[in-house]
């Protein structure tokens, strides 16, 4: 088993902007949260523009910004506004750090559009529920053909030109029940992957709840599919799981669900301009901050409904308090609470996430007391032993 120090990987991450080019999609996953994804909006140049200009004027002291291409399927769009994106943010954020990621669900990739993303470091993110039968269960064409063919195909493109693949698994009841299945698959793709829960909204009828787990559900699998990873001798990054144990380890607190103050560092725009606080809210009338025809920077980022989201951390949550957790997950996704009906009160995963982080804590300890119980190796002798290099013979 590899040392702890080798399973995280934390860093502090710039200004994440989620663009959403497009609802339109030519899959019909049973599971989308997407609203109005049959309106088949798209992004015109004057909305992309503007909304650059929007984060230039706003954020020019911050100087990094990670652009995520999200959907729908932002593959519906043609290669020249991808093309069109990265010419504008050269004019318009000249010597500043700009990462770009396309999370799509693979079945639109080209060759012409790996050798662009290679070309100019995009990173991609495929969506991968595990093996084949979980995976056409839910991910599906509009015919009702799965997907995971074109998915695989995908990665095979995208590896020919030496491109890192990560991918999104979305947790339903299915998924949470086949954890391990979808863990060995992973492993022998060598994909990297995040875990992300189905949460049914309060009140919303448009994904069945059939695909929403229980806190309890999350709880049991993430604790199997935690075990399964540290136990990995040579492990994929996973998602949280390496953040969670950089959380308890480190005095800083690293992730979008657990530093309390997400909302400070994302922004999302809809095809239309809309913004939105977080990608999980757009589309949402309640969450609309304004759009980028139509408002100034200066007024977007007033929004009362802005200030209230930003105000979550500071209110306090009556729920987390006293709780020993609290500094690793700060009261969690507002995304999360708000699905229980109260974007102040906690996250809908909070029980499941207390049993996790006990798991994983007991397992740290036992990982370092087993450690300090191995005797270090002897010393070499007659060595330089000074840490400097030395010249090679």
């Amino acid at each position: 088993m590899a040392a702890i120090a080798n399973r995280i990987a934390c860093s502090d991450h710039p200004f994440a902007v989620i663009m959403k080019p497009t609802d339109k999609c030519n899959l019909r996953c049973g599971y989308c949260y997407v609203p109005h994804r049959g309106h088949h909006l798209r992004m015109t140049r004057d909305v992309l523009k503007a909304s650059m200009s929007m984060l230039s004027a706003m954020l020019g002291w911050r100087r990094q910004l990670h652009f995520i291409w999200h959907g729908g399927e932002p593959l519906a769009m043609p290669l020249s506004f991808f093309e069109e994106a990265v010419a504008l943010q050269r004019e318009l954020f000249p010597g500043w750090f700009i990462d770009n990621c396309v999370q799509t669900n693979g079945t639109l990739l080209t060759p012409e559009h790996v050798a662009f993303f290679a070309d100019r470091g995009f990173s991609v993110s495929l969506s991968i529920d595990g093996p084949a039968d979980l995976h056409d269960k839910n991910r599906t064409f509009a015919n009702g053909r799965g997907s995971y063919r074109r998915v695989l195909e995908a990665v095979s493109l995208l590896r020919e030109r030496n491109q890192a693949v990560g991918a999104v698994v979305v947790m339903t009841p299915d998924i949470a029940a086949n954890i391990e299945r979808v863990y060995r698959t992973m492993r022998e793709l060598r994909i990297n992957f995040r875990i992300n829960p189905v949460i049914q909204i309060a009140g919303d009828r448009s994904a069945s709840p059939r695909y929403a787990v229980t806190p309890d559900d999350y709880a049991q699998a993430m604790i199997a599919l935690f075990d399964l990873w540290f136990e990995d001798d040579v492990p994929l990054h996973v998602d949280p799981f390496n953040l969670i144990v950089g959380n308890m380890i480190s005095d800083t607190v690293w992730g979008c669900d657990y530093h309390g103050g997400c909302l400070r560092d994302v922004i999302c725009v809809d095809p239309d301009g809309g913004v939105y606080p977080c990608g999980q809210l757009a589309g949402r009338p309640e969450f609309r901050l304004g759009n980028v025809l139509k408002d100034d920077a200066p007024a977007i980022f007033a929004a009362p409904m802005y200030a209230r989201l930003l105000d979550r951390r500071h209110l306090g949550i009556a729920a987390c308090e006293g709780c020993h957790h609290r500094r690793i997950c700060n009261g969690g996704c507002p995304v999360a609470a708000y699905m229980r009906g109260d974007m102040l009160g906690r996250d809908y995963f909070c029980e499941g996430r207390h049993r996790l982080f006990d798991h994983i804590r007991r397992r740290i300890e036992e990982d370092v007391a087993r450690q300090a119980a191995t005797p270090l190796p002897a010393p070499r002798t007659g060595g330089q032993c000074d840490g400097r290099p030395r010249p090679a013979g």
